[in-house]
């Protein structure tokens, strides 16, 4: 999730700071940049089998990261519109890294769901316009020690 948010931090055309991209930090939405659009990294799904690597023994890790996009609401044309956007550069900037720089051996990400509008607690707003972009990741590792030495 570190180099997820450290990729979408680079995108300094959309997000005004780099602490407008966050893992697992929601409040950025109340204290962020005023004027900015935001994203918060969080933990998919994950699953985990056994996989025959060229006859050896290893073990297939895929595992999910989602990514929270917020745009602050301004009125629903140019809200929509700029969450698209937005949208579509961060799917295309986290596929320019098919294998998270070394670190996996497959990450695909793909575009977000549709859009909904968050309001505050009390039914105020929207505030802002949200999707949630889907990653993926695959990672093999080899069986050592244990049964397998």
């Amino acid at each position: 999730m570190a180099k997820v948010q450290t990729i979408l931090q680079g995108l300094t055309a959309r997000f005004n700071s780099t602490s407008d991209v966050t893992v697992g930090d929601w409040t950025v939405l109340d204290r962020g940049s005023p004027t900015g659009e935001y994203a918060v990294v969080w933990p998919g799904d994950w699953d985990m089998e056994d996989y025959d690597f060229g006859g050896e023994d290893a073990v297939k890790f895929t595992w999910g990261i989602n990514v929270d996009l917020f745009e602050r609401y301004l009125n629903e044309a140019d809200t929509y519109a700029s969450l698209d956007a937005l949208n579509e550069l961060v799917v295309a900037e986290l596929n320019k890294y098919p294998t998270l720089a070394g670190l996996v051996q497959h990450f695909r990400a793909r575009h977000g769901d549709e859009p909904s509008q968050v309001f505050d607690r009390d039914g105020g707003g929207p505030h802002f316009l949200m999707t949630t972009v889907r990653v993926q990741a695959e990672e093999l590792s080899d069986i050592t020690g244990g049964e397998y030495s």
